[in-house]
């Protein structure tokens, strides 16, 4: 199994870097977002259901589709929303 640990966003229109994170921490059982288009950081604990969304198959050498679709399930999850 392959386990997810960090998403970063950038905007690809401005350059900007890391204007949204998530950083799970499996040892904690704990989520870090950063959102820079307000609101400060914030942690939480998460369940055991949770921490699931974090693990995939391992994929094969060239199949994006399955880390695709995680990152896209943390996102709205995490209260990203939709990208454009």
């Amino acid at each position: 199994m392959a386990e997810l640990s960090w998403v970063e966003i950038a905007d690809r229109k401005t350059g900007e870097k890391n204007i949204w994170s998530c950083h799970f921490d499996r040892d904690d059982a704990e989520v870090t977002i950063r959102d820079r288009r307000g609101g400060e950081p914030y942690r939480k604990k998460v369940t055991d259901a949770e921490m699931e969304q974090f693990k995939c198959p391992k994929p094969a050498f060239g199949d994006f589709d399955v880390l695709i679709h995680i990152v896209l399930d943390v996102l709205r999850s995490q209260g990203y929303g939709e990208l454009e």
